[in-house]
């Protein structure tokens, strides 16, 4: 039988075909093959990031004690108003509305805080008198507001800063004092008007 070249060139397109197909049929049993060796995950893990930042802040809902007007009654040496009481003091001859309250202070910021208080004037400064007293004290507006040192006996407003409590909760339901205010208006007391202290209140991250 005579071979002829249109013989051999078909074979030859038969012959690279076949090589063809079984390279493309291999590469995807190989391809198959590293699957089920390799294996894909059947989980995988996510993040969720965040970064909370501290808030330190403090505020005043009640930020003005007004004791009113008046004046030490004749023969007394003195007279104490107190912000937490609104009964008219025995030797106070009042002349004008008496109701004074308490400021109240609430830290409402994010975290624990530490507060001090500093006055602009002594009580000589502000009141002056023979026997001025100008004096602080905290008491817990809600329960367990202070959890640290709480400054609850009166101490004397300077212009140096004085502890109110050195751990003030940051949480809404227990995070807000009173501060009572003790003015001591005393014989040869300014008389001159009306007069205004300053209170400064500042917190540090407990």
């Amino acid at each position: 039988m005579k071979v002829t070249n249109e013989l051999l060139a078909g074979l030859l397109i038969v012959a690279v075909l076949i090589t063809v197909v079984g390279t493309i049929v291999n590469s995807f049993r190989i391809a198959q093959l590293y699957k089920s060796i390799t294996g894909y995950a059947a989980t995988d893990t996510g993040y969720v990031e965040v970064n909370v930042s501290s808030n330190v802040s403090i505020t005043l809902p009640q930020n003005t004690v007004d004791f009113g007007s008046g004046y030490l009654k004749s023969g007394a040496s003195y007279v104490d108003l107190q912000s937490n009481d609104t009964t008219v003091p025995s030797n106070w001859e009042n002349t004008s509305i008496y109701d004074p309250s308490d400021l109240i202070l609430e830290n409402n910021g994010n975290t624990n805080v530490s507060v001090t208080v500093t006055s602009n004037v002594t009580a000589d400064e502000f009141i002056g008198g023979d026997d001025p007293q100008f004096k602080f004290a905290a008491e817990n507006n809600e329960s367990n507001s202070c959890v640290g040192t709480l400054q609850s006996s009166y101490t004397e407003l300077t212009t140096t800063a004085q502890n109110v409590c050195t751990n003030l909760g940051a949480i809404s339901s227990a995070n807000s004092l009173k501060i009572h205010i003790l003015l001591r208006v005393s014989v040869g007391a300014s008389t001159t008007g009306k007069e205004v202290a300053a209170l400064t209140f500042s917190a540090s991250q407990a």
